[in-house]
């Protein structure tokens, strides 16, 4: 008889990784300023990360990609890439007021470029997220101390969100989709009992 063999890989762990970074942050309100003014407050935060890891083909090749560029245009070899879904950059700011029974938001996060996947089932390179920054805002009014009610509004910049492909090993990009979450406003009723 013909005996057949047919061997498939799929995703697996990977091996190490690691991660270092810093984070630096500011948060105050300004109780020192005149009223009304002074339930105004701020948040700050910036996070720096450095994350490696191995790639996880899942498809059972075992192509290097060597030379290709980073998010800052380095050469890297891609048999160590950085961890999925962490942004070297990440920036916070947030605008916020609470004094007679409202409360407020205005929220700025913005990310750099991140590993969406070590390979992709199209090109078999990497794809990234590009970066993106978002505004988001709530206005909130406390009836009582049982009930509030307010408003919740997401992407207020109708920020588009682009993934890259790499193409070949020599590092040439192309844009592979884009998108938009809709801006989204949610009215909300919070009441305790």
């Amino acid at each position: 008889g013909i005996t057949s063999t047919v061997e498939m890989e799929g995703t697996r762990n990977g091996g190490k990784g690691t991660m270092q970074g810093f984070e630096i942050a500011y948060q105050q309100f300004y109780d020192m300023l005149p009223s009304p003014w002074d339930g105004l407050g701020l948040q700050v935060n910036y996070t720096w990360i450095d994350a490696s890891g191995v790639p996880n083909s899942g498809d059972g090749s075992t192509d290097s990609f060597e030379g290709t560029p980073d998010d800052t245009g380095a050469r890297v070899n891609l048999d160590k890439v950085p961890l999925q879904g962490q942004s070297r950059d990440t920036f916070n700011l947030v605008g916020m007021y609470d004094k007679y029974d409202w409360s407020v938001r205005l929220a700025y996060n913005w990310r750099s470029k991140y590993l969406l996947t070590t390979r992709d089932v199209i090109s078999k390179y990497p794809l990234w997220n590009d970066d993106a920054g978002f505004l988001d805002g709530s206005v909130f009014y406390h009836i009582n101390s049982n009930v509030t009610v307010g408003m919740q509004f997401t992407n207020l910049l109708n920020t588009q969100t682009k993934t890259i492909m790499l193409l070949d090993g020599e590092g040439a990009e192309a844009g592979r989709s884009w998108f938009v979450n809709d801006r989204r406003a949610a009215l909300i009723v919070k009441a305790t009992f």
